[in-house]
């Protein structure tokens, strides 16, 4: 998760490096995302020290980032450069915890990808059906997936994420595109 952040802010400083003529508040607003993602990545450092040290006060550090924060992760992708969309089916819910946040993580890791190797547009769907969340991504590749150092890191973090909590996942090319598909079941509740 701290390599997603760390990501992040690189995706985030190359964009705004890279675009000439920016103006004042559009710089302001990439500074604004870097800032944040480098503050939930500071908090998640602590989140894992705390952890490593056995602590019972790690999960008060930050709030826990839940599905419903995927907004959040939409404005960071359009001011990365992505017009991504969002379109929920079936009826939102609070999901147990696990699930909220693998299905956040994931949505993050796909969107990131989506920046890096995506030519411009990113859909994002959620169907909550009546025992699981089926997350899915799709975004047209801009060019050759390069394999770059620490390259292919996020796929097996969402893979894990989804077998953490006993889900499926599968993501690759598909005619163009780029799919990334999670079903997380959620179990008894």
């Amino acid at each position: 998760m701290i390599a997603n952040h760390l990501s992040a802010i690189s995706i985030q400083s190359t964009a705004a490096l890279s675009v000439p003529g920016l103006d004042t508040e559009a710089v302001r607003e990439v500074l604004r995302v870097i800032r944040r993602s480098s503050n939930d990545g500071l908090a998640e450092m602590k989140e894992m020290v705390y952890l490593l040290r056995d602590s019972d006060s790690a999960a008060s550090l930050a709030p826990t980032p839940r599905i419903d924060d995927v907004r959040k992760l939409l404005d960071q992708a359009r001011t990365a450069g992505v017009e991504a969309t969002l379109k929920v089916t079936g009826e939102s819910r609070v999901l147990p915890v696990a699930i909220d946040l693998a299905a956040y993580r994931i949505v993050q890791e796909s969107l990131t990808n989506a920046v890096k190797h995506g030519s411009g547009t990113a859909a994002v769907r959620l169907d909550y059906r009546a025992e699981s969340l089926v997350i899915a991504v799709e975004s047209p590749l801009g060019g050759p997936l390069a394999k770059a150092p620490g390259g292919g890191a996020g796929l097996v973090g969402m893979a894990e994420r989804a077998a953490a909590v006993g889900g499926d996942f599968t993501a690759g090319a598909d005619g163009g595109c780029w799919r990334v598909r999670a079903e997380l079941p959620e179990g008894t509740r």
